[in-house]
Order: C-alpha cells, then structure tokens, then sequence
C-alpha cells in the first residue's frame, strides 16, 4: 500500500520534533558533566523526564508510519502539549518567541495534517475487530 503525502509529512515533522528533543537531552548532559548546571539533582530528574519525551517522540514516529490507530491520539497529545508550551513561551521576563514560533508552526501544521482525509481514514479504529 502507497502511503500519502500527508503520512510522509506528519512522520517527518514527528521525526523532526524527537531529533529536537534529543538534542535538548544532549545539550542537557553535556551541562552536568561540565558542571555548567547549578542543581545536579534538578538537571539529572529534567533529563530523565526529556528522555522520556524522546522514547515517546520515537513510538508516536514509529506507531504514525505503522499506521496504528494509538499514535494519532498520542500525537494529537504531543502537539497540543507543544502548543502549550509555545504559548507561555511568549510571555513573562524570560520570554522567547523565537521557541514559542518553533514550537507553534509544527505543531499546527502536524494538527492539520491528522484530520486530512486520508490521515483519517487510515488512523481510524477498527471498531469490527
């Protein structure tokens, strides 16, 4: 079975968003071995929650290109999660729009996506089995 274009974008923006948080994981490790962190304890447990993020973000990958009707509500939890953090991105004394636009646009695009019609249709429960 050929899979739509809408598919190969979806995984390739979910794809995407893991290799992000990856190297959000990566950037974070490297922190604690250079003592650059001033909580050892605070940035080991953020870790540990980021690689929990990452695992995710590769089954949500993983279960889209299978086609298993799990991953789309998975994703939708993903995305609306990032447009969460996106929208308190713009806002307090630490602002940043710049990840707050980087987190949006994905995520609205990946949102578009699922309920295009082949997505749909693919992505359904089958309710008969």
């Amino acid at each position: 079975m050929k899979k739509p274009v809408q598919l190969k974008v979806l995984v390739a923006i979910t794809g995407a968003e893991t290799i992000a948080v990856a190297v959000t994981l990566i950037l974070g490790i490297i922190d604690i071995v250079t003592g650059n962190e001033r909580s050892l304890a605070l940035s080991a447990a953020l870790d540990a929650l980021i690689a929990a993020f990452v695992v995710w973000g590769i089954f949500i990958t993983k279960g889209l290109w299978q086609l298993k009707s799990w991953a789309k509500s998975s994703s939708i939890f993903w995305q609306t999660a990032q447009l969460a953090i996106a929208f308190e991105s713009f806002q307090g004394e630490t602002a940043r729009p710049d990840i707050g636009w980087l987190l949006i646009i994905p995520s609205v695009i990946a949102l578009t996506l699922m309920f295009t019609n082949p997505l749909l249709a693919l992505l359904r429960r089958d309710l008969e089995s």
